[in-house]
């Protein structure tokens, strides 16, 4: 996998490309979606509602097209991140023979077969990385991935997707086309927290011209009048004159109309989803977790190697994020310790693990 340029390796420090695979490359079509929403949401915002709102409101304009770009440029560095980074897996030298116990587990037929895995095969004591590795199978060995043929280091999962072992691994997210783990999860902190404010804004900034543009549609509708149509239509009179000051469906073509009507529906029901989604992963980071270990924790057996990663929750937004708090709201990986192998555990827990 190639290296980045020693500038970006300044900003994001051992990160490297991904790999480029015909199974990546059947999995861009999500990807494109998103980019398509991202590109209706900035059309929206941008075209659609605060260059013509600079006539009547200048200084709200100006602000709000900051704050906005801000956002936008955040999302959409973010996002290419996770799409174009490689999430991590383990070194080669974590490859090793499959203990005798893993290597049985294969049906075998003969003598010769037997003395092939006698041959072939090494104790997992024998592994030079052994003691880094904490976390353990229920039969207490070390967690081997015979996929790989290689050593699972602690928090680390199979990826069926990518086929091969990601470093903390979180979940694999199949519209960045990539995994979450040790060497992404901040970008994917920042780009679903950042998607969630930058929908908000768009929602209320695009609101008066939403009801601007369906309240003149409304209005002109005659042929199908009933009670209940004559009373929406007044209500949407009402809330039009009430925000007409900042209504900009003036001023827009009708295509422009249609494709800001998109837009602000979209954003408004992607701000309710991101909202939640926000609000699980900013709970799994401040306790510590990613998204398999919320499921393995209701598990008694890995319970206490779960838990044991809990470093309260400075410290756990610090172990994603950074130890540089002013940092979390930029789209780098500098001051975020560790190399995805081993992890500092709370100390009352890992002596009874």
């Amino acid at each position: 996998m190639p290296r980045l340029s020693p500038f970006l390796q300044r900003y994001y420090p051992k990160a490297r490309l991904a790999r480029c695979t015909k199974l990546r490359v059947a999995g861009f079509l999500p990807v494109l979606l998103v980019i398509g929403l991202q590109g209706l949401a900035y059309f929206t915002a941008v075209p659609g509602t605060l260059i013509p709102l600079y006539s009547k409101f200048p200084i709200l304009s100006v602000a709000c097209l900051i704050l906005f770009h801000f956002i936008f440029v955040n999302v959409v560095i973010n996002y290419f991140l996770l799409v174009f980074l490689d999430p991590g897996s383990p070194p080669e030298e974590w490859h090793a023979p499959p203990p005798p116990t893993i290597a049985r587990m294969h049906p075998r037929k003969t003598d010769e077969d037997e003395a092939n895995i006698l041959l072939h095969t090494q104790p997992q004591e024998a592994f030079q990385y052994a003691h880094l590795i904490k976390e353990r199978t229920y039969d207490g060995l070390l967690r081997y991935c015979r996929f790989c043929s290689a050593y699972k280091p602690d928090r680390s999962h199979h990826c069926s997707a990518c086929r091969r072992c990601i470093l903390r691994m979180d979940h694999h997210c199949v519209f960045v086309n990539n995994c979450i783990s040790f060497y992404n999860h901040k970008f994917f902190i920042g780009f679903v927290t950042y998607a969630f404010l930058g929908c908000v804004q768009v929602a209320l900034v695009s609101f008066p011209t939403f009801i601007g543009i369906i309240s003149l549609s409304a209005s002109t509708v005659s042929n199908f009048r009933t009670d209940h149509l004559v009373t929406v239509v007044r209500a949407l009179i009402s809330v039009r004159l009430s925000l007409k000051s900042f209504s900009v469906a003036d001023q827009l073509s009708e295509p422009v109309k249609t494709i800001t009507m998109i837009g602000y529906i979209t954003t408004s029901a992607f701000s309710f989803a991101l909202s939640v989604f926000v609000a699980m992963h900013f709970y799994l980071t401040a306790k510590g977790r990613t998204t398999i270990e919320m499921y393995e924790i209701t598990d008694p057996a890995r319970m206490p190697f779960v838990m044991q990663y809990d470093l309260g929750i400075a410290n756990n937004f610090k172990s994603v994020c950074g130890s540089r708090p002013l940092y979390w709201f930029f789209p780098t990986r500098s001051y975020i310790e560790g190399d995805g192998l081993s992890y500092q555990r709370r100390s009352d827990i890992e002596s009874a693990v």
